[in-house]
């Protein structure tokens, strides 16, 4: 189950690792500091490359630039293929172990189920094939019957999370909201709305009044929308099939 959470966390703190030689140095007005190769720059923001994707920043946020040389970038790319590598790696040893873990899950509730029930049982299956990008993968889900979000399934958070800039999408009224703290996977401990979701439909498996969190913090996914957590995956039998690239949803329902 803390698999996925450990691959998200070796993400993120690459994300915030010590600054590297050959790189553009970006330091915030928040005392953090970011490194990677400018792409883009406007007088609004810059784009900033990362090795595993790209980042917006605002330039109202940017305390200053350190900017890199011509050999400098050589060797930050040739560093980022390493990097690559790596994380190929650890992503497929994880793909495996889930795999292990949820067909190990299947077989141990299908032995335990009593055969001669009294209320007959159908299952109910569905098959979704899910995204894999920036290290991660995810699938899209309709939340409220009215927008999709593309969310990373992790089976390590407790519930859905939502960034806030999909949440101002949705409308909802976040005023009205307790306001939570809860722990990131790099440690940090940042502010949230606790909310609960009208619905929230993976292809044609859907789930009413979903426990959810809103994160308050900006910039903390570049290309998700949050996370797929277990107020919803807890209401399925489900496993990964890293072969067909397919995440696997079943329920029993009354015949």
């Amino acid at each position: 189950m803390k698999i996925l959470k450990i691959l998200l966390l070796c993400l993120i703190l690459s994300y915030f690792r010590p600054v590297l030689l050959g790189a553009d140095v970006i330091y915030l007005k928040n005392g953090r500091t970011m490194e990677g190769l400018i792409k883009k720059e406007t007088p609004e923001y810059i784009e900033l490359e990362l090795g595993f994707g790209i980042t917006k920043l605002k330039k109202s946020k940017i305390k200053k630039i350190k900017r890199s040389q011509g050999k400098e970038i050589e060797l930050m790319q040739e560093t980022w293929e390493v990097e690559a590598k790596e994380r190929q790696l650890k992503k497929a040893e994880y793909l495996e172990a889930e795999a292990k873990r949820n067909t190990e899950q299947a077989v141990k509730r299908n032995a335990a189920k009593k055969i001669d029930t009294i209320v007959k049982k159908i299952s109910k299956k569905s098959v979704v094939q899910y995204i894999e990008k920036r290290n991660s993968i995810g699938v899209n889900a309709l939340i409220n019957e009215e927008l999709r979000a593309k969310l990373i399934v992790d089976t390590g958070a407790t519930s859905i999370l939502l960034t806030l800039e999909f949440a101002e999408q949705l409308n909802i009224d976040l005023y009205n909201a307790k306001e939570i703290k809860i722990k990131l996977a790099d440690g940090r401990i940042s502010k949230a709305k606790a909310i609960t979701l009208d619905s929230v439909k993976v292809q044609d498996m859907e789930v009413k009044r979903v426990d959810a969190v809103i994160l308050l913090e900006e910039d903390t996914f570049s290309y998700w929308d949050g996370l797929l957590g277990m107020s919803f995956l807890n209401n399925f039998i489900f496993r990964i099939d890293a072969q067909n690239k397919q995440l696997i949803l079943e329920t029993e329902v009354d015949k």
